[in-house]
């Protein structure tokens, strides 16, 4: 059994020719985190690896710890900045559109593109567009 509370959220990166995909896992503070592992699709490549990523990523979160780590070593291995040319959170936000996937526990996926906040650089908010998926084995 997962250690990670529901409902899981993976947030999903498009932008520099390529789809950022990045789980985000349970810290020990009371909070979660973006993880240091993520997929990273060329553009080019099929929409079905976008699906086996998301299916991935739901699998690690499954099998991950609870984050004990520190704010310092959180941000020395920021998958982002790893998979980016920007160096700061601002330019990827600005040059990155984003969509969240969150997986309830009743197996049901809620997926939808994402505002950039207007008031604060740097956050998403709002919703542009939103799809329910429920679950296919509920009657």
């Amino acid at each position: 059994m997962s250690v990670q509370k529901y409902p899981w959220i993976i947030s999903v990166y498009k932008g520099e020719n390529r789809i950022l995909i990045i789980p985000s896992i349970e810290h020990i503070g009371g909070y979660s985190v973006l993880s240091s592992w993520c997929i990273n699709i060329e553009k080019g490549d099929d929409c079905i690896k976008v699906g086996t990523g998301i299916l991935d990523a739901m699998e690690y979160i499954n099998n991950s710890p609870i984050s004990s780590l520190t704010s310092k070593e959180l941000d020395a291995d920021v998958a982002w900045k790893r998979n980016s040319k920007y160096k700061s959170w601002i330019s990827f936000w600005n040059n990155n559109d984003n969509a969240k996937v969150i997986v309830y526990e009743n197996g049901e996926l809620d997926i939808y593109s994402t505002l950039r906040t207007e008031g604060r650089k740097g956050g998403y908010s709002g919703s542009i567009k939103k799809i329910v998926l429920p679950n296919a084995d509920s009657p």
